[in-house]
């Protein structure tokens, strides 16, 4: 199940297009929340990119029933 049906292949490509390209990532150790809306463990990656820059993203994973739901914005439930 796409969790934003209205979100097209075609939206996704151009998203994946203008994201700034890193050449390695570390994974952080999670933490877990529980609000009304279930239950969450949120990731911090650490991007680094060529230019020997790095920045941090967060990576949310929530957790159902039915399976995992993957997003990597902490307010993709909104």
């Amino acid at each position: 199940m796409d969790v934003l049906p209205e979100y097209t292949e075609s939206d996704h490509a151009a998203f994946l297009r203008e994201q700034r390209q890193f050449v390695s990532f570390s994974l952080g150790e999670p933490t877990m929340s529980t609000g009304i809306d279930g239950t969450y463990l949120t990731f911090p990656v650490t991007l680094a990119y060529p230019d020997e820059t790095t920045g941090v993203v967060r990576l949310a994973v929530g957790l159902e029933t039915g399976g995992p739901k993957v997003c990597d914005r902490y307010d993709w439930r909104g």
